[in-house]
């Protein structure tokens, strides 16, 4: 497959009410992801699943603006995508049907460590509740040194 634009990847993830099946499902039937966003609304209501509501939203294209505000963000603040079709996705991500087909990384570790802890969290914590799991998170950390520990740091896109 060849390059895809940054722009392009992070607008896939944008495209309301599509998620990471419909947006596989996508890029499988147009080979890859910039044609999705050159498709005639006739041309995307004939895709199995996609229909005529999704259609519109893939057609509407005002989340490009946003896409192309955060992929100078992500270049500027030295953040990697990994795209799921790149060969530096994580192995065990592949095996999910619905995993993201973008997300960003930070840092520097192995994300096919033999051992990874994955947090998941409320964006709506109490304080006892963020104390508490800070004072798990720090535990294992400590006292396992080889776990990679992950979190996905999710925010809410507008509807």
């Amino acid at each position: 497959m060849p390059e895809v634009s940054l722009k392009h990847k992070i607008a896939l993830g944008l495209i309301p009410r599509i998620g990471d099946i419909n947006a596989r499902k996508l890029v499988s039937f147009f080979g890859d992801v910039e044609t999705i966003f050159r498709e005639p609304y006739r041309n995307l209501v004939k895709i199995p699943g996609i229909g005529s509501g999704l259609a519109k939203y893939i057609t509407d294209r005002s989340y490009l603006e946003s896409a192309e505000k955060e992929a100078a963000y992500v270049e500027k603040n030295n953040i990697r995508t990994l795209f799921y079709l790149d060969d530096d996705y994580p192995y065990r991500l592949r095996q999910c049907d619905d995993s993201p087909v973008v997300f960003f990384f930070k840092g520097n570790c192995d994300l096919n460590a033999p051992k990874m802890l994955s947090v998941v969290g409320t964006r709506n914590a109490t304080v006892h509740g963020r104390e508490i799991c800070e004072s798990i998170i720090r535990d294992l950390a400590r006292g396992h040194p080889e776990i990679v520990i992950v979190s996905g740091l999710a925010y809410a896109m507008p509807n």
